[in-house]
């Protein structure tokens, strides 16, 4: 990876950001977890560290107004969701569900390096990728 990549994980459970945060950053990634408070929104649009890419529990507090603030900022979003949520719900809210738990690290870790791919063709050609 030329350079690191930054990526945000938006969730409420520490065992699991724990986790995945381990995951991106043996992989090169710069992870930071934040919690379900104002500091999401805060780092989204703090235009001098925003991140490259999204990934939020779908059940954290304030999902819905974050979204909102990464669709305006163009971040492409990762949601997990528990299993008995719809696949429509990804068409709706238009970004990748992951279905939770991970069970599969290296899906998991493919899913993320598809979008950053996809984000980097796209700033390639003039603008930041989307979802």
């Amino acid at each position: 990876m030329a350079d690191r990549k930054d990526i945000l994980v938006i969730s409420d459970y520490e065992k699991s950001s724990s986790i995945m945060k381990k995951l991106l950053s043996a992989k090169g990634y710069k992870a930071e977890v934040l919690k379900s408070t104002s500091a999401p929104i805060e780092r989204i649009n703090d235009t001098e560290k925003k991140p490259d890419l999204i990934i939020i529990d779908k059940s954290v507090e304030g999902f819905n107004e974050i979204l909102k603030e990464t669709k305006k900022a163009n971040i492409p979003v990762i949601a997990l969701m528990a299993k008995d949520e719809t696949k429509n719900v990804a068409a709706t809210i238009g970004v990748i569900v992951i279905r939770k738990p991970i069970t599969n690290n290296d899906e998991f870790l493919s899913f993320i390096k598809k979008e950053i791919n996809k984000q980097e063709f796209a700033s390639s050609r003039g603008g930041r990728g989307s979802v």
